[in-house]
C-alpha cells in the first residue's frame, strides 16, 4: 500500500558537561526511545534490536515488519529527532497510529532530560499509486484526501491530472496545482463578481478557462455573447468527460459555437493576434 513515516522531535538538556561522556548521554536516550517503543503493543520488548552505527549520533533500531526507527541526536542543538518508518500492507493495521505517537510525546515529555515538549507530526505516505501531496508555491506541502486518479496525461504544455477528493468531488491539477474542484463553485462566483457585476447584454472574452466553469456561469447571465480562447486542448477534453458538474454541455465540442457564445482551441501565437486586432 505505502510506506509510513511517523516523525517526532525533542529538545534535551545538555551533556552535562565533563560528568558524562556523549557516548553515556547518547546511550541514555537510546534507553528513554527504546522504553517508550517496549510499552506498544505492536513492538513488544523482544522486537527492537540495536544496531550500531559508524556514527555515535545516529542509532537505528529494527522493529517488527521490517520496521526502522532512526534516533539522531544533534549535540550542538540537544536535538533529538525520531523517525519510524515501514512498509503498510493492504488490510495490515498501522504499527503506530498518530494517538500512539501522542502517547509518546507525554510519556517522554515527563523524562528529566527532555527540555522542551516532544512535537510529532502526522505520519506522511510515500510509494502510493497517485498523489495526495501538492507542494504551494513557497515550498509547503497540502495534502488532500485523494482516493482515485480519473485523468493523467501531459499535454505540450503542462502536466494535467484529474484527481478526486473525498472532501472536494473531481479535482483539476494543473503542473501539481490545484485548479478547481467541484466544491469551487465560491471560486467561479467571485472570479465573475456574481451579484455585482451585470453581464446582460454585455461581450465577454475569457482567455484561458479550459475547465469550462466561468463560460457555463457566465452564460447563466444572458450575455449578449462569450468568446473563450484556451491553448490547452488536452484540459478542455479531460474536464469535458470528468468534470462536466462544472462545465456542463459548454465544452462537448472541442471548437463549440452556439447563438451566444464560441470556444475556441488555437495556439497561442494565433491568440495573440486575434486579441491584438
Amino acid at each position: 500500500m505505502a510506506v509510513q513515516t511517523h516523525l517526532l522531535d525533542f529538545r534535551t538538556l545538555p551533556t552535562g558537561g565533563d560528568s558524562m561522556s556523549p557516548e553515556t548521554y547518547i546511550l541514555g536516550l537510546e534507553k528513554l526511545v527504546i522504553e517508550g517503543f517496549y510499552m506498544h503493543e505492536n513492538f513488544g520488548k523482544n522486537s527492537i534490536q540495536r544496531i550500531f552505527s559508524d556514527y555515535k549520533s545516529v542509532s537505528l533500531l529494527r522493529g517488527p515488519r521490517e520496521s526502522l526507527i532512526t534516533l539522531r541526536y544533534y549535540s550542538v542543538q540537544n536535538l533529538v529527532t525520531v523517525t519510524v518508518e515501514y512498509y503498510l500492507e493492504n488490510g495490515n493495521p498501522s504499527l503506530l497510529s498518530y494517538e500512539d505517537c501522542k502517547i509518546l510525546e507525554a510519556k517522554w515529555s515527563q523524562e528529566s532530560t527532555v527540555q522542551k515538549t516532544v512535537k510529532t507530526i502526522p505520519r506522511i505516505l510515500r510509494g502510493i499509486p497517485f498523489d495526495i501531496y501538492f507542494p504551494t508555491t513557497d515550498e509547503r506541502l497540502l495534502e488532500y484526501d485523494v482516493d482515485e486518479i480519473c485523468f493523467d496525461g501531459q499535454s505540450q504544455f503542462q502536466h494535467v491530472q484529474i484527481f478526486h477528493s473525498k472532501s472536494f468531488g473531481k479535482m483539476l491539477v494543473l503542473d501539481d496545482d490545484p485548479n478547481l474542484a467541484e466544491s469551487d463553485l465560491i471560486y467561479t462566483d467571485n472570479l465573475m463578481r456574481r451579484g455585482i457585476e451585470n453581464y446582460k447584454n454585455s461581450e465577454i472574452l475569457i482567455l484561458g478557462g479550459g475547465d469550462g466553469a466561468l463560460l457555463c456561469e457566465l452564460l447563466k447571465e444572458n450575455p449578449k455573447n462569450v468568446i473563450m480562447i484556451e491553448i490547452d486542448e488536452m484540459v478542455m477534453s479531460a474536464c469535458r468527460k470528468h468534470m462536466g458538474s462544472l462545465c456542463g454541455t459548454v465544452l462537448d465540442l472541442q471548437t463549440t459555437e452556439s447563438n451566444n457564445y464560441q470556444v475556441i482551441f488555437i495556439i497561442i501565437q494565433f491568440t495573440l493576434n486575434l486579441v491584438v486586432k
